[in-house]
C-alpha cells in the first residue's frame, strides 16, 4: 500500500489500499473533468446534478466519489467509492487501534489494549483478531 487514503463515513472508513500515489489519482480525476469542461464551481454543481455526486473510474479500476465541498476555494471533496476496487471498508475504531498499534510498536493483545485504553478510551480486546491483524500488515508496508 503506498499513500493510504480515507474517508470516514459514521463509524466506518474507507481505506484505498491500491498502488497509485495520491498524487496521481488527483491528476487522473482532473484530467477527467478537464476533458468535460468542468473545471469550475458552477459547471462541477451542475455536473453532480440532483444526487450532489458522481463516482469517476480511474485506471487501477477503483472508483472515486466526487461530492461538494463547502470550502469556497476548494469545492471538490474527494474520497474512495463505497465497495470499489482496491478498497475495504473498515470500521474506525479498528484503523485507530491499528494505527496506534503501528505507531507505538505493539507487539502483543496487553500492549494493544494499553494503548486503546489510554489513548483512545476503547475497552479491551480479547485477542487479536485476523482483521486487526490485516490491517496492520497493510500500515506496516
Amino acid at each position: 500500500m503506498q499513500n493510504p487514503l480515507l474517508t470516514l463515513g459514521g463509524s466506518v472508513m474507507d481505506l484505498y489500499t491500491g498502488n497509485i500515489s495520491l498524487l496521481a489519482i488527483g491528476h487522473e480525476i482532473l484530467k477527467i473533468l478537464q476533458q468535460d469542461n468542468i473545471m469550475d464551481a458552477d459547471n462541477y454543481k451542475q455536473w453532480l446534478g440532483e444526487k450532489e455526486y458522481r463516482l469517476i473510474n480511474i485506471s487501477d479500476n477503483s472508483n472515486w466519489t466526487l461530492r461538494w465541498a463547502e470550502t469556497p476555494l476548494r469545492y471538490m471533496h474527494l474520497h474512495p467509492a463505497r465497495y470499489s476496487e482496491h478498497t475495504i471498508r473498515i470500521k474506525a475504531n479498528l484503523l485507530k487501534t491499528a494505527i496506534l498499534s503501528v505507531k507505538m510498536n505493539a507487539q502483543n493483545v496487553a500492549e494493544i489494549n494499553q494503548l486503546r485504553g489510554e489513548y483512545l478510551n476503547l475497552s479491551p480486546l480479547k485477542m487479536i483478531s485476523p482483521g486487526l491483524k490485516h490491517i496492520i500488515g497493510l500500515l506496516q508496508n
